[in-house]
């Protein structure tokens, strides 16, 4: 995603949670997350989730992935949170992820659009920014929900 892009999609005052899965760093418009759990308090779920939360009366199923974005079958040791997201078509899911933190989005941060022909079938990649000497990778809810939903086909789920 170029500057332009960049400014039009997220805005340069916008906020993103950054999920660290791994070694990969993943933001999502704070918008999007509605809540941030402990994982350990999520409930059996019926596979390709790993468990689920009921929040405000809506069922949230929890979802692990890889730092490679493979889902798996379970948690891994250092996922200790599950972050509530909501997409603006009203997907509602967790991803499990070892931290969270807040970014504020600068006119400083130059992100570049994931080229077309890098971009795997469904990939929730968007965008990328190298800053503060990590590689950020920046997706929303319905890019993870297509991803989570191709993931789920392949798994046979």
């Amino acid at each position: 995603m170029n500057n332009y892009t960049s400014q039009k999609s997220i805005g340069y005052d916008a906020k993103l949670s950054l999920l660290s899965i791994g070694e990969r760093r993943i933001a999502v418009p704070q918008k999007e997350v509605v809540n941030v759990l402990l994982l350990q308090d999520a409930v059996p779920a019926k596979p390709p989730a790993v468990g689920q939360f009921e929040y405000h009366e809506t069922i949230f199923p929890v979802y692990a992935f890889t730092a490679q974005f493979e889902l798996l079958a379970s948690t891994t040791s250092s996922q200790h949170y599950a972050i509530l997201i909501v997409g603006d078509s009203g997907v509602r899911f967790s991803l499990c992820c070892d931290n969270v933190e807040s970014l504020s989005v600068t006119t400083d941060m130059d992100w570049d659009r994931v080229p077309d022909c890098m971009r795997l079938t469904a990939s929730p990649l968007e965008s990328f920014l190298y800053y503060d000497n990590q590689l950020i990778i920046m997706t929303d809810a319905q890019s993870l929900w297509r991803w989570i939903e191709h993931a789920g086909k392949q798994h046979g789920a």
